[in-house]
């Protein structure tokens, strides 16, 4: 999920943002509960899963335990995954409102998405564009949108 929120916040930021970019997608689109602990999120558990295989500290993850979920005991901060998984479901679907609503989300979408898939001999996909690249085709224009009836 750490990586999910990683490419998400690209997505927000219109490009790679690191650390930033995470803590601004966590604070905005999880609240302030996970708020006050983006940069841990980040440094402790999607760096350290992701570079380690572990978090980084002392961090704990539980399995359907949520009265742990976010606490800070003697320096170990604990994650219930079941409450992490609903969560980042939840924030995933506000980012899609907002994306529908927002044009300048949209454009950073699309600037991002355009950084990672470029059509061939192009330096980025513009809105509206379709791209098949290998057996993928995206296009940028329906990605987020509701299906038509």
């Amino acid at each position: 999920m750490f990586c999910g929120i990683d490419f998400l916040a690209g997505l927000l930021e219109g490009k790679d943002s690191g650390g930033t970019g995470f803590t601004h997608f966590i604070e905005q689109f999880f609240g302030p509960e996970y708020g006050r602990f983006a940069k841990e999120l980040w440094k402790d558990f999607r760096c350290g899963l992701v570079h380690e295989y572990f978090p980084k500290r002392q961090g704990e993850v539980t399995w359907g335990d949520p009265t742990k979920h976010l606490t800070d005991f003697q320096g170990r901060l604990f994650l219930d995954a079941r409450r992490l998984a609903r969560d980042f479901e939840s924030a995933v679907e506000k980012y899609r409102e907002a994306l529908l609503r927002d044009t300048g989300l949209q454009k950073n979408f699309v600037r991002r998405l355009g950084a990672i898939v470029k059509p061939p001999g192009r330096r980025c996909l513009e809105v509206g564009e379709s791209c098949t690249v290998g057996s993928a085709s995206i296009e940028a224009h329906k990605l987020f949108l509701p299906e038509t009836q």
